[in-house]
């Protein structure tokens, strides 16, 4: 079993059991690791998302991601009009791609997530989940898959500069600390910004 976009404590609690004795596994994304409900007082329902943000006390954090996690991303296509819809019409999602890494990058900066782990929770615990034999490490007869990172880039981000039809992020104007600098898919680079 592999359950998407783990949300609470309380369900964190009843994967883990369950993992004892049979095979499940999960993934985080960045808005549950790193936001709360109370993030609907600044975002509004640019942050509506299923599963929603939980209330501080129920809520998953940066301090649960461990050698074993996957972090995913939420696919959130929509438009500004999708989103701007009030509470009950706007559609549910928050888009992630250009912001995930950086984010994760940022709290290794800040002493709050091991470096180590970061191949693992991006890489190679999905690829041995989905059974990838070529995917998730850099070895001999692998796929030639890499990101080059900068943990020393700074900046903010900006929602002009994503190349992406959801033309809003709760993260838009967040700092950051870390960047992928550069994508090798197949050993083609498809990606530079060194």
């Amino acid at each position: 079993s592999f359950i998407c976009h783990l949300s609470s404590k309380k369900s964190l609690n009843l994967a883990e059991n369950a993992s004892k004795t049979q095979p499940v596994s999960w993934e985080f994304t960045p808005h549950h690791l790193l936001m709360d409900n109370t993030a609907y007082d600044t975002y509004g329902t640019f942050i509506k998302t299923n599963p929603p943000l939980r209330e501080k006390r129920d809520s998953i954090t940066i301090d649960d991601l461990n050698y074993t996690s996957i972090i995913g991303t939420d696919h959130a296509p929509h438009t500004l009009e999708d989103k701007s819809k009030g509470v009950w019409n706007s559609s549910p999602g928050i888009p992630n791609l250009e912001t995930v890494v950086p984010l994760i990058l940022t709290e290794v900066n800040k002493g709050n997530v091991d470096l180590k782990i970061i191949p693992k929770i991006f890489s190679e615990n999905a690829a041995k989940i989905y059974g990838l034999e070529n995917k998730g490490k850099i070895a001999i007869g692998m796929d030639a898959d890499f990101t080059v990172i900068d943990l020393k880039r700074e900046g903010k981000f900006n929602i002009d500069e994503f190349k992406t039809k959801a033309e809003y992020s709760p993260f838009d104007g967040w700092n950051y600390i870390g960047m992928p600098v550069m994508t090798i898919v197949n050993g083609k680079t498809v990606m530079n910004k060194i």
